[in-house]
């Protein structure tokens, strides 16, 4: 058996019914309108919704015409979570006794349920837009994301705060006497503890200092290099350091160390076209990654002046030589007078049984006589700020003469490009942004599954 759904008695029906009633409280509280005038009927189609055998879930949503008319608006939305979590926790465990009455335990198996009956909501989508102040010194990038990385289920947050965050350099090298390791402040905007505001939940009022993510920094630690080398300053000759170059590839001809035009410490790595290869370049030292976790892959590039045709990119593979990620460019997008940056981002299985390789590939031959530079590769484990459903940010450390100073200022905003109301509504009441799976090996949240041509529509909120 499963839970059933929709139609009558239905799951997402009743829910349905009760998020009307939370819209209509939300629009009086804006327009400041009676409340019996608005809520006695919806109230009423609301407790209808439920047969008598169910009424114990209602939990005093709907007793009288006296109580809604003294009601406020915050304790006829409390009677609506209330109800919310009452009724997922009763019609989940009516349909499989659950190991306890607890919200995360009947959310871990309504979830199941749906995610085998492939059964899905309409899907909250953010977009994110980063914009580093025009007066900034420091030319590092942040990468941000409000996704759990690709090969991961349910991939983008449902779950995350809509804000404007500000992050600002705190402490340059003067301070911590490091380039590329400069300290940040990211705040978040103020968040809304009251459900019944309709600026609810307002920001996510994440308040944090996090460091810039060198990939001279090597190690298995969030915001640390997995690839060995990966800054390419360590060389025999010209071959880097913990790479190994492929059959045909030529040290000196087809890979040179760069001493001139790196991006920031001593040296970058230099491939050389000839009009006609095309493969892998070379592959780095082994590395072992952790299951179940977010990851960022990038690299800065840039390219000869004359370079007109040509692509590449970074591959991480697994043992079995599986693609975990791909970051890729191509002559037309790259600059031949400044570094760019080109990432990725992945997640790894709950499984990791094999460990993990960077390769350097030229997918597309690059013009005879010409080249392109590559420098600052890394694969990061990538910080999360804010809980669950916080954005995952790694901060790059700037370019040689122009690294971050203290007062440097990012905006990192993100906005709704589709709004799911089921997903809204379910966070709303059940706290779905800070709840962790407490079962998850990383920490994860709960996210109900959806999906753009969802089964179960948001026109059940009327």
């Amino acid at each position: 058996m499963s839970v059933t759904l929709i139609g009558p008695n239905g799951l997402f029906t009743r829910l349905g019914k009760l998020f009307y009633v939370l819209d209509i409280t939300h629009q009086i509280v804006t327009t400041t309108q009676s409340f019996q005038y608005q809520l006695d009927q919806e109230l009423e189609d609301a407790a209808n919704e439920y047969n008598v055998a169910d009424a114990r879930m209602l939990l005093g949503l709907y007793d009288d015409s006296v109580q809604i008319q003294t009601a406020t608006a915050a304790t006829i939305v409390e009677r609506i979570r209330q109800t919310t979590v009452e009724t997922i926790i009763q019609m989940t465990n009516d349909d499989v006794t659950l190991p306890s009455l607890s919200l995360p335990a009947a959310l871990r198996e309504l979830i199941r349920q749906m995610e085998d009956a492939g059964e899905s909501l309409e899907p909250n989508t953010t977009i994110t837009n980063v914009v580093p102040n025009a007066q900034n010194v420091g030319d590092g990038v942040a990468l941000v994301s409000y996704r759990f990385g690709a090969g991961a289920p349910n991939d983008r947050f449902q779950y995350n705060r809509v804000e404007t965050m500000r992050l600002q350099c705190t402490g340059d090298a003067q301070v911590s006497g490091s380039t590329g390791r400069e300290t940040f402040a990211l705040e978040g905007e103020n968040a809304i503890a009251s459900t019944a505001n309709p600026g609810f939940p307002g920001g996510s009022g994440i308040g944090e200092t996090i460091r810039a993510s060198d990939p001279l920094n090597e190690g298995r630690g969030p915001g640390r290099n997995r690839v060995s080398n990966g800054a390419f300053e360590r060389w025999t000759g010209d071959t880097p350091d913990d790479w190994t170059l492929a059959p045909g590839i030529t040290p000196g001809t087809d890979v040179v160390r760069e001493t001139t035009l790196q991006r920031r410490d001593s040296s970058a790595l230099r491939i050389n076209g000839d009009g006609l290869s095309i493969g892998e370049f070379l592959t780095s030292a082994a590395f072992a990654l952790r299951p179940d976790t977010h990851y960022t892959i990038g690299f800065f590039t840039r390219r000869s002046p004359g370079l007109s045709a040509g692509s590449w990119e970074l591959e991480v593979r697994d043992g079995g030589l599986n693609v975990a990620a791909a970051a890729s460019t191509s002559a037309g997008s790259v600059s031949d007078s400044a570094y760019g940056i080109v990432s990725a981002e992945f997640r790894t299985p709950n499984e990791v049984a094999n460990n993990y390789a960077a390769g350097i590939k030229v997918t597309a031959a690059l013009d005879a006589s010409e080249y392109v530079l590559i420098d600052g590769l890394f694969v990061m484990q990538t910080p999360q700020y804010g809980g669950p459903n916080g954005p995952f940010l790694l901060v790059t450390p700037g370019s040689s003469g122009s690294n971050w100073i203290r007062g440097d200022l990012v905006n990192v905003g993100s906005v709704r490009a589709t709004v799911g109301k089921f997903q809204t509504y379910l966070d709303m009441m059940l706290g779905l942004n800070q709840l962790v799976d407490e079962q998850s090996q990383s920490g994860r949240g709960f996210t109900f599954p959806f999906a753009d041509a969802a089964t179960i529509p948001d026109n059940l909120i009327s």
